[in-house]
């Protein structure tokens, strides 16, 4: 690379960084905006959960939160040269395809239960029953690649960007979907029905677990990380990283995941009103509608279906909004979205094991003589 290449590489990084510093500026006044609009003239805090709000202000909302979405995925979209392929095929592409049918069908069944089956819908959610089951279940198993991967992942040497093994990397991520494990689990209260104690009388629920305590708060941070991890990164990441993020590659999902992670975005009802929940909405939908458009550049025949997801994730949200009332709770949808979420570690975890996997097989080959 000769110094004119270098000293433009430069230029282009430097006002890259002051359109998105700029654009997050914007996006922070139109939040704060939004939210004193709905502190001053509707007495809601930012995390409050209430019904739909159908007001002019509630319509406010939606424009601002819209653009402000549209702002973020502007400054983010990698540009055509640096867009990474929605890649379908091989084994990641098959894993990927699977998980994006499992959240169509998602949205479908759940767009359907708010409609008809209000009733066995708060059956299922509630602790010990199908669908709270199968978020335990997901994340065990989540656990279970994640093992085998740190301990795949003993042969390599550290990270130049981090200066970690990988193995720690790993078992920095079995640590975190342990703790969520066991909050979900209430650490076995649920299963074995101990009585939480005096020391968790400001529960909200009586339970023994932390995220309880501030409930809102703690979605807020664990819907974000998910919406960030799961829908954001796989989009935004480039083709071709510089070196000290490309020591990271390998812990990056694939562009196609970002489909199998929609319904992370949505999947709400009292909490739609929430200013960011709504920029996230958008904004998962804007990266729908970009990996439909980048299959139709690459003329593949999976552009159908993941316009197909697209649709389903505007319908959906739709049901929920207007058939959100018969909901016994209201927060019904948002367990199926933390199921989504464990579905979704547990695919990465298999993925990352495939990926390590494969690379630990390659450094341990013998070279030939």
């Amino acid at each position: 690379m000769n110094i004119r290449t270098s000293s433009l590489n430069r230029y282009h990084a430097t006002e890259s960084a002051i359109w998105l510093f700029c654009a997050i500026g914007v996006i922070l006044l139109i939040a704060t905006a939004l939210v004193f609009m709905g502190s001053a003239y509707g007495g809601r805090s930012m995390l409050e959960d209430y019904a739909v709000d159908w007001s002019l202000l509630g319509i406010i909302r939606v424009c601002g939160t819209a653009a402000a979405a549209a702002i973020l995925f502007l400054v983010l979209d990698p540009s055509a040269s640096e867009e990474r392929p929605v890649d379908l095929s091989g084994r990641e592409g098959r894993l990927i395809g699977l998980l994006a049918i499992l959240s169509v069908l998602t949205l479908a069944a759940s767009a359907a239960a708010v409609t008809w089956f209000p009733g066995p819908l708060y059956d299922a959610v509630d602790e010990r029953n199908s669908i709270a089951v199968l978020t335990e279940v997901a994340f065990v198993i989540a656990l279970c690649w994640l093992g085998a991967t740190a301990w795949r992942a003993r042969v390599f040497g550290k990270i130049a960007f981090v200066g970690l093994h990988p193995s720690l990397i790993v078992i920095g991520m079995i640590v975190a979907v342990f703790l969520i494990l066991m909050e979900e689990m209430s650490w076995g209260q649920h299963w074995i029905g101990w009585s939480a104690g005096a020391f968790f009388e400001g529960n909200t629920q009586d339970e023994t677990n932390l995220h309880n305590f501030a409930t809102n708060k703690f979605e807020a941070v664990y819907y974000t990380t998910a919406v960030a991890v799961f829908v954001v990164l796989p989009h935004v990441w480039p083709r071709h990283p510089d070196r000290l993020l490309g020591s990271l590659e390998f812990l990056v999902p694939p562009r196609a995941y970002a489909l199998a992670g929609l319904p992370v975005a949505g999947l709400m009802y009292h909490e739609w009103n929430v200013v960011p929940y709504q920029i996230w909405f958008f904004l998962g939908l804007f990266v729908a509608f970009s990996a439909y458009g980048a299959l139709k550049r690459q003329a593949s025949r999976k552009a159908g279906p993941v316009l197909l997801l697209a649709f389903a994730f505007i319908g959906a949200q739709a049901v929920f909004l207007v058939n959100g009332s018969a909901l016994f709770h209201g927060y019904e949808v948002s367990e199926i979205r933390e199921l989504v979420i464990a579905m979704l570690v547990a695919g990465y975890a298999c993925l990352l094991h495939r990926r390590v996997t494969d690379a630990a097989q390659a450094v341990m080959r013998p070279t030939p003589c």
